[in-house]
């Protein structure tokens, strides 16, 4: 490659570097120029080819063309003769001499008004006929020739007006109205001498002596002079190149600016816009394995360098959430890890002492002469209490190992578990009377173990009954008649996720028993396959904030050591894993406190299942 060519080459690239970085409006001005120019000059290209193939066409269809004038009328031929026009200054206004010529010795007769003009005549001017050509002579490759009376009479075409000129005194327009063709200022082949006569006879008097032109006997003068039009019919060719020529600027112009202004568009907004686009779908679909290309101009190519900033910040924020996810993982493993092992002793040591509970139990029943005690009486009542006091041992045995059991489930799912989120629900038949009896049992616990003392009452609302399980003790049976249980709610169950119904529950019976003055109450009740908890306090409510964001993690107005503002969250997070939602309210007044009901959907009740 030649230094030339590289010097072009490299000028080329600096060029199209400057375009690249250049803002929006130092392009669009280039655009426009660029335009202006190529617009024009492909207009005057076209016009002039236009106007070459009108006047080929024209040409074509009237090969032959009449000399349009002046003419004079000369009486002794009776026929129109092509004249010179000779201007004589010592007139007032506009006064011409009309000088005719004699086509077969033109050159002489053009001679003898240039002398008259120029030499014989003080103040007098000569104005030619210009393009004349002898009769049948080809001029500029068109055959021109001199019109007649008899042309003009037999050739629509033609048309004779008259020159005018040497008008010095007033004349009635009235008097020859009748010689002119109707509607128009043309005159009427045969009635042309007529004319003539009139109108010499009415407009200045001027001869060869006036001038000092000696001029032949023969030599036709007069005051009078007429001009000859020759009109065409257009054919489609003809008219179309004369709209094609007249639209051309419109259309070109029109084109250019569509390809130009397009090519604007796509190269300078629509490719940059699409890519930043595409670059914003990728990073809502959290892929940001990749990088937002450099497009061109100032404004945009800030902007795409901000998308990329963004896009790299958010992949480092999602490698950094990634590995804390991950950690979290792992911690809850190695805690689930950690709590396995005593939670498996407790869970032993719980057994051992239902064995050992039992066992004493039978060993006390089966002691000879129990019976046969002097004071039968006192020792009726001594075993009746010990009766009582094993029975209160079997419960908080059992409460014991539910809980125990839940919390060895609860660190099972936290261990494969990297967020609330990923919990699985387990479903399975429940018997709702049995489940609303474990859970009003655990809830007097919990409530029983606030720092000031609460009371607590549970109820269950279900088929059109109402039961209230705490204190009900004992197996229920298909009726429920000895446990005291409605036989509609005894026979319901429901297929629910116990443990994550109870963990939900437990979260809002923590968060009320925190705010409760008095009293704490848990409502449930089912209809139409959901189950709904409604967990109420008396203490100050909701505030309207706390009604809007209470749910949102962390959220709370009285944080502490203990209170992190989650257990309304966790309580929502797992409704909502069970198909439902928690909704928090005030009570209706005159009554105070807060309402919180939990809605967890079981799907279709069934009769008869076992817990």
């Amino acid at each position: 490659m030649g230094k030339a060519a590289r010097a072009r080459t490299g000028l080329a690239a600096r060029v199209r570097q400057r375009m690249e970085r250049a803002s929006l409006a130092s392009v669009f001005i280039a655009y426009l120029v660029a335009y202006l120019a190529g617009a024009t000059g492909l207009t005057v290209v076209a016009i002039t080819v236009l106007e070459g193939a009108y006047t080929y066409a024209w040409e074509q269809q009237m090969p032959v063309h009449v000399y349009n004038g002046p003419y004079l009328y000369d009486a002794e031929r009776g026929d129109l003769v092509p004249a010179a026009s000779i201007e004589v200054g010592d007139y007032t206004g506009d006064v011409s001499l009309y000088l005719g010529i004699d086509a077969d010795d033109r050159a002489a007769a053009e001679t003898r008004v240039h002398l008259a003009g120029s030499e014989e005549s003080e103040g007098a001017g000569v104005e030619a006929a210009e393009g004349v050509g002898e009769g049948g002579a080809a001029v500029d490759g068109v055959q021109e020739v001199y019109a007649t009376l008899e042309m003009i009479a037999e050739d629509p075409a033609l048309t004779v007006s008259d020159w005018g000129g040497n008008f010095v005194g007033s004349y009635d327009e009235n008097a020859y109205e009748e010689l002119l063709a109707q509607g128009g200022d043309n005159i009427l082949a045969e009635a042309l001498p007529a004319y003539d006569a009139y109108q010499r006879s009415v407009r200045a008097q001027v001869d060869g002596s006036a001038i000092g032109l000696s001029l032949e006997s023969d030599t036709p003068t007069s005051n009078v002079a007429y001009y000859v039009s020759q009109s065409m019919d257009f054919t489609p060719l003809v008219a179309a190149l004369r709209f094609m020529a007249g639209m051309a600027p419109f259309a070109i112009y029109g084109v250019m600016a569509w390809l130009v202004f397009r090519r604007f568009y796509r190269c300078r907004l629509a490719e940059p816009l699409g890519a930043l686009v595409a670059a914003t779908d990728r990073v809502a679909a959290q892929d940001l394995d990749f990088t937002v290309p450099t497009v061109p101009g100032r404004e945009l190519g800030r902007l795409a360098a901000a998308f990329e900033r963004m896009r790299a910040s958010l992949a480092d924020a999602q490698r950094r959430m990634w590995r804390t996810a991950e950690e979290r993982k792992r911690l809850n493993a190695a805690f689930a890890h950690d709590l396995r092992t005593p939670l498996t002793v407790l869970k032993g040591t719980v057994e051992m002492a239902q064995l050992r509970l039992e066992e004493g139990s039978a060993a006390g029943s089966a002691m000879p002469g129990a019976a046969d005690s002097a004071d039968g009486q006192g020792a009726n009542a001594a075993g009746e209490k010990d009766a009582a006091r094993m029975a209160e041992a079997r419960r908080t045995l059992a409460t014991l190992g539910a809980q125990v059991t839940r919390l060895q489930r609860y660190a099972e799912v936290m261990s494969s578990a990297s967020k609330l989120e990923d919990r699985a629900v387990r479903r399975e038949p429940v018997k709702l009377a049995a489940f609303a009896r474990d859970l009003a049992d655990e809830a007097a616990a919990l409530v029983a173990a606030s720092p000031q003392e609460l009371g607590f009452s549970c109820s269950l609302t279900a088929a059109g009954e109402t039961w209230e399980p705490l204190g009900v003790d004992g197996p229920l049976s298909d009726g429920g008649e000895d446990a005291g249980v409605p036989r509609a709610i005894a026979s319901l169950a429901v297929d629910i996720d116990g443990a994550l119904v109870a963990e939900a529950v437990g979260n809002l019976l923590s968060n009320a028993r925190g705010h409760a003055a008095s009293k704490v109450g848990l409502a449930l009740s089912y209809a139409d396959g959901v189950l709904s908890c409604t967990v109420s306090d008396d203490g100050p409510g909701f505030t309207a904030e706390a009604l809007r964001r209470g749910c949102e993690p962390f959220y709370s107005e009285a944080k502490s050591a203990e209170h992190f503002g989650m257990g309304l969250n966790i309580a929502h997070v797992l409704a909502d894993l069970h198909g439902g939602a928690v909704e928090l309210a005030n009570a209706d007044p005159p009554d105070h406190g807060a309402r919180v009901t939990a809605r967890f959907s079981c799907g279709e009740p069934s009769a008869g299942a076992g817990a």
